[in-house]
């Protein structure tokens, strides 16, 4: 179950892939390549047909003849096997998006911290979290994007100034208990659902759910069984609408345009229709539980070079320009946040309070607790809510998962292990 509208990293690695691990990690920089007119070929995923096609067309527009870069997109229940087998068999792209969770440490993808710094391009300059998660492996950057995909919760001042509830802060999240407070003062006040976020496990931090090293599941906890128990009771109370009316992720900003609903959370990237519907919004850090810390998972349309294309100089061309005026293609053409906030702020991207307030949420984003393959093991959290909703204490529920989320962990850790030898990418992370 992929919810986000970003690459992620996940198992679809067969052990005969798992060959070309560390040894295919050199450092030394591209070959020039061969000259003459190139026509690049570029593989993504679905859900960046806003952004990464006037990136192409803008960069063709400026390399063309000479290089242009020709994209495909490929659906993404079949993207990671494709690719796995294409570069296995030297028959693949020049330039993808990392999909596989071995993509980056099994050698697939060039390491690129030469070319970044001899370009005078600094890559801490990016949003960290949305370049650790996709592109960072050992050290070594090995992909680039051109916009930043947040989890965010919008709110609607008008709604909160109407009930009498203060406006959230952008550089501080509510814990769930305020979240649920506010929301039910909301629905009572005005007879509008005051929050919709659906699923906890897709905006809460993993290490709500696991060990900092991402390998063991940590689901009876008090902090999760209080989390459970209080979204739970938001939905029963209607201070929220039932799942079955609409999904907070994918249909929220929609929802929230329209005047619906009082917060929800969702992905940045709805600003434009709420905008354009005249809501007077704004942005803050999703809901956290009591003592933990921010949480703003990011995301972005990671690019990189293909190990074994022919054309390794032409085809960093693309990602240079992705670092720089791919980051003004975003903003301009496709309303998006950049990856460099720099280019935010040169491009007059925050025009109004709403976005103002996301400059702040921005710089909450951090690099998350990864785990293998994490949107496709968790079949056994996402039973955790749907059996809240139906009426099973939250302390039972987190606790009839448990057993089975450890399997999906150590299946999915086992098979990455094997093919890291042993590397585990958390090593060092705290919060």
């Amino acid at each position: 179950m992929i919810r986000r509208r970003r690459v992620v990293l996940g198992i679809m690695g067969l052990a005969a892939a798992f060959a070309v691990v560390a040894a295919g990690c050199s450092s030394s920089p591209p070959a020039k390549g061969n000259q003459g007119p190139v026509t690049l070929q570029l593989w993504a995923t679905p859900g960046y047909e806003d952004v990464l096609p006037p990136t192409v067309q803008a960069f063709n527009a400026k390399y063309g003849p000479a290089i242009t870069v020709h994209e495909t997109v490929i659906p993404e229940n079949v993207y990671g096997t494709k690719l796995q087998l294409a570069v296995t068999a030297h028959s693949g792209p020049d330039l993808a998006m990392p999909y596989n969770a071995l993509d980056l440490p099994a050698g697939r993808f060039l390491p690129l911290n030469s070319q970044f710094k001899n370009a005078g391009l600094n890559v801490a300059s990016f949003n960290k979290g949305a370049i650790d998660a996709a592109c960072m492996w050992g050290g070594q950057v090995y992909c680039m994007g051109n916009f930043l995909g947040a989890d965010v919760m919008y709110y609607n001042k008008a709604l909160f100034t109407k009930a009498g509830v203060p406006l959230p802060p952008a550089n501080q999240p509510l814990t769930v208990d305020q979240y649920v407070a506010d929301a039910c003062k909301i629905y009572q006040a005005t007879g509008t659902w005051g929050a919709a976020s659906g699923d906890p496990y897709t905006w809460l931090a993993r290490d709500n759910y696991v060990s900092l090293n991402g390998q063991y599941a940590r689901l009876v906890t008090p902090r999760l069984i209080d989390v459970y128990t209080k979204i739970g009771m938001m939905y029963k109370d209607k201070c929220a609408p039932s799942l079955s009316v609409f999904d907070p992720w994918n249909q929220g900003a929609d929802e929230f345009a329209l005047g619906k609903v009082a917060m929800v959370v969702t992905d940045d990237r709805g600003i434009a229709k709420i905008e354009k519907a005249g809501i007077n919004y704004g942005m803050a850090p999703v809901p956290v539980p009591a003592g933990a810390h921010p949480e703003v998972e990011a995301w972005t349309d990671a690019v990189g070079i293909i190990k074994g294309t022919a054309h390794p100089a032409q085809a960093w061309k693309f990602i240079q320009f992705m670092a720089t005026g791919g980051q003004d293609v975003a903003v301009k053409t496709a309303g998006d946040f950049p990856l460099n906030s720099q280019a935010a702020v040169r491009d007059h991207w925050a025009k109004d309070s709403g976005r103002s307030d996301f400059l702040q949420v921005e710089k909450l984003t951090h690099p998350e607790v990864y785990i293998p393959n994490v949107w496709n093991i968790s079949v056994a959290i996402y039973g955790v809510f749907t059996n809240v909703l139906n009426g099973m204490p939250a302390h039972q529920a987190l606790q009839n998962a448990q057993s089975t989320y450890q399997t999906e962990l150590d299946q999915a850790w086992q098979t990455y292990m094997q093919g890291t030898h042993g590397r585990n990418p958390n090593e060092g992370i705290t919060y």
